[in-house]
């Protein structure tokens, strides 16, 4: 508890928090016996429960904006939190950047993502499933993993693997009911068609 009393006493803007963040977690690590460098996923997630509870709880207020007005967070502090802590903490210790992880690791609510993309040219989920593709393509090419386990979720969240969802759209015209060949009769694009019995 002292710990956490002295950071929130350090910080006095969201830029004085990516050093302490990178001290936390280096803390985390170190109180727990973990190689920094290799942190299973299930640690990760409480490390970044660990962040919430000693960085960005108290230090919330640090999110809103300047007014105040309706306890609204801040866009541009937000992103900064997201750019130069979460997205960057992630990377380096080869984690999966997500939305969840991000909304746990400063306590927004999902809403207030949905709410910015639908209300204005704002748009941070459309940024952070940008970077979990990118993440989760680094992690599939990280020679100690098995890139079994991460093909997965690149087919379910971003359609690798699926036809036409990567590379050029099928140009091919689409035939109507109308241009469909006919069965059972005549040719079809120079071949004879036989009848039953014949």
């Amino acid at each position: 508890m002292e710990r956490t009393d002295e950071y929130v006493q350090t910080i006095a803007s969201v830029e004085d928090m990516p050093a302490i963040a990178k001290d936390i977690v280096s803390m985390y690590c170190t109180d727990n016996d973990i190689d920094e460098k290799d942190i299973f996923p299930s640690v990760w997630n409480d490390i970044i429960d660990e962040l919430y509870i000693k960085l960005f709880k108290p230090c919330n207020r640090l999110l809103k904006t300047d007014s105040n007005l309706y306890n609204q967070y801040d866009k541009d502090k937000v992103d900064y939190v997201y750019k130069y802590i979460y997205k960057r903490l992630c990377n380096n210790h080869c984690q999966e950047v997500c939305q969840k992880g991000f909304i746990d690791m400063i306590g927004i609510d999902k809403q207030t993502l949905y709410n910015w993309a639908s209300s204005t040219s704002f748009d941070l989920q459309e940024k952070i499933m940008e970077d979990n593709e990118q993440s989760l393509f680094a992690l599939m090419k990280d020679r100690r993993m098995n890139p079994m386990k991460v093909l997965p979720k690149l087919n379910r969240y971003h359609g690798w693997n699926m036809p036409g969802a990567r590379g050029e759209p099928d140009k091919r015209k689409v035939l109507t009911a109308a241009e469909l060949p006919k069965l059972g009769g005549g040719e079809v694009k120079g071949i004879d068609v036989v009848g039953d019995g014949e």
